[in-house]
């Protein structure tokens, strides 16, 4: 489960009349957006911008609302606006960041390299080392969108020096099994792979744990390593059956079946996607409806 960042960094408000206004207006559309209530949200930023249309808190509030709608595109230009009155390094390595990441989910890999390479430059040159390891990951994520794996991996495998804490250093193993794993270097993925599943356990939450538990047998999965496989999926179902967690379970289904396909145990197989597709069906997990699906 990569961690993609949507980081917000608000400028101080003035206490002037109508500067305050714009911001109230900042406020209102933060507690709308936290309510979900999107049009409403939409509605303070625009009144915002309509009072001080230099006001960087409502453009980054208005590109949060639209990147919940996934709205991309409008998302995009409110966070250029956002650059563009950023005076501060950390203000332009942040709306940098995130216009990256706006590219990267619209699969534009090339636009959100460039803007990600960008940030990276301005974060070295001022020492910021938190967002030099978020750019690095996030220039690797959009070269496996490349599927350029082994240059994912010259900015996974730094980035993880620098990471600060458990969480990061989770996120940063699972990064780099990841892409070992797509380049068939199987015993450097597991031993990543391990590595984030000890450390998400630790430090991280249930499903965070849980992702890595089943990543792990994925790759044993991929690594032709049936036995290795289902002894880890095993144990990652059973807690997660016992935290009766629908998702996890139906995810955990999915590969077993694969590793039942791979040691010959076709009517098993097809019992665990039947089950796993109506679990996620029932939940609405139409990403994994459609990852089953694409096994039959």
């Amino acid at each position: 489960m990569k961690r993609l960042i949507f980081v917000a960094v608000f400028s101080l408000a003035s206490s002037s009349g109508l500067a305050g206004t714009a911001q109230q207006e900042v406020e209102a559309c933060t507690k709308a957006l936290a309510a979900g209530d999107y049009a409403q949200a939409l509605q303070h930023a625009s009144a915002s911008i309509g009072i001080s249309n230099t006001n960087r808190d409502a453009y980054l509030c208005q590109a949060r609302v639209y990147t919940s709608q996934n709205d991309h595109a409008n998302a995009i230009n409110a966070l250029q606006t956002v650059d563009k009155l950023s005076n501060l390094p950390i203000e332009h390595i942040v709306a940098l960041t995130l216009i990256g990441n706006q590219h990267l989910a619209l699969r534009a890999f090339d636009q959100a390299l460039e803007c990600y390479r960008r940030s990276l430059v301005i974060a070295r040159e001022t020492g910021n080392k938190h967002f030099e390891m978020i750019n690095l990951n996030q220039v690797g994520e959009a070269l496996e969108g490349k599927t350029d794996y082994k240059g994912a991996l010259e900015n996974y495998l730094p980035a993880l020096k620098l990471a600060a804490n458990e969480n990061e250093r989770a996120d940063c193993n699972a990064r780099i099994a990841s892409a070992y794993s797509a380049i068939d270097e199987h015993n450097k993925a597991i031993e990543h792979q391990i590595k984030a599943m000890f450390l998400e356990e630790t430090s991280g939450d249930f499903d965070h744990y849980s992702n890595a538990s089943l990543e792990l047998g994925r790759i044993y999965l991929h690594a032709g390593q049936y036995n290795d496989a289902e002894r880890t999926l095993v144990r990652a179902l059973e807690k997660i059956r016992k935290a009766g967690d629908p998702y996890w379970e139906a995810k955990g289904n999915y590969y077993l079946a694969q590793v039942k396909r791979g040691q010959g145990d076709s009517q098993a197989a097809g019992a665990l996607l039947v089950g796993a597709k109506q679990q996620a069906e029932k939940i609405g997990a139409s990403d994994l409806v459609e990852l089953i699906s694409a096994q039959k």
